[in-house]
């Protein structure tokens, strides 16, 4: 079973060492190198630090961790909505006839990557990336994104939600919760 790290740990007074092995396959539970079960001490790595969705260029969803830079990440998300609308029209026609939804790459920052995602209904999804995390593949993104709509839809069709509100969904929140954490 071909195994890879995903976290050095350095101890004082000793060399580097394997703390956490996980299946390169998998998302199961680590396996130390004692051979026993534990999660990282480390915490968790960061899929995504931000994720948005807005109708209009007005958020109907946003959920950012961590919550000191709360403002930072909102400004970014409203500065990538620039950067979508040239997207958009850049392609023009050809976006809608292809139906390609997924916008790639928006900007690179310093600290974060940032994508972008649009619906039919013409919906933005936002999605900030710390740069440091080489992990996330630009088909993981993409597979993010579809997951992030298929929820969005699922809010869409309950009778109960009014279009134009906020998402106040427990299971779109869980989804995003899910897709900011993962377990090693």
């Amino acid at each position: 079973m071909p195994l890879i790290s995903s976290l050095w740990e350095a101890k004082a007074n000793r060399s580097f060492e394997y703390s956490c092995l996980r299946p390169a396959w998998g998302r199961g539970s680590c396996v130390t190198s004692g051979g026993s079960r534990d999660v990282a001490r480390a915490g968790p790595p960061k899929m995504a630090v931000c994720i948005a969705v807005i109708a209009k260029n007005y958020p109907l969803y946003i959920r950012s961790t961590p919550t000191e830079n709360e403002l930072k990440f909102h400004y970014m998300v409203h500065t990538s909505l620039d950067v979508v609308d040239e997207k958009i029209s850049a392609m023009g026609k050809a976006l809608l006839d292809q139906r390609e939804l997924y916008l790639g790459l928006l900007y690179r920052t310093e600290d974060y990557k940032v994508y972008g995602y649009i619906t039919n209904s013409k919906v933005k999804f936002v999605m900030m990336v710390d740069s440091s995390n080489t992990a996330l593949r630009d088909n993981e993104i993409c597979s993010m994104f579809r997951k992030l709509h298929n929820s969005y839809t699922d809010v869409m069709c309950n009778p109960f939600y009014n279009p134009g509100d906020r998402i106040q969904s427990r299971a779109f929140d869980n989804m995003v919760t899910s897709m900011m954490i993962q377990v090693c």
